[in-house]
């Protein structure tokens, strides 16, 4: 993820809350201190990867927004854009 509050690329780690078509609601953990929420688009399901065994993996690709809170940074605010890959159990 991509804070542009901070300016700097950081970690994120979440779950997903809610599910809507390819529309999902996140909330997760910002480095190790902070909170956010999230709202992703699963932009792998957009790409027809199934002619190519290797690009199977990109289903999972979602990209989306993020807000949150940071209380160890001078901007104690986030705000950004994230890109991940989701498993699913």
């Amino acid at each position: 993820a991509y804070d542009m509050a901070n300016k700097e690329f950081i970690n994120y780690a979440g779950a997903t809350v809610y599910t809507y078509k390819n529309l999902s609601l996140n909330t997760g953990i910002l480095d190790i201190d902070g909170v956010a929420l999230s709202v992703d688009y699963n932009v792998g399901a957009l790409l027809n990867v199934n002619s190519i065994p290797m690009l199977k993996y990109l289903d999972y690709l979602h990209t989306g927004a993020f807000g949150g809170y940071r209380p160890n940074e001078d901007r104690k605010g986030a705000y950004g854009f994230d890109a991940q890959f989701k498993l699913t159990f």
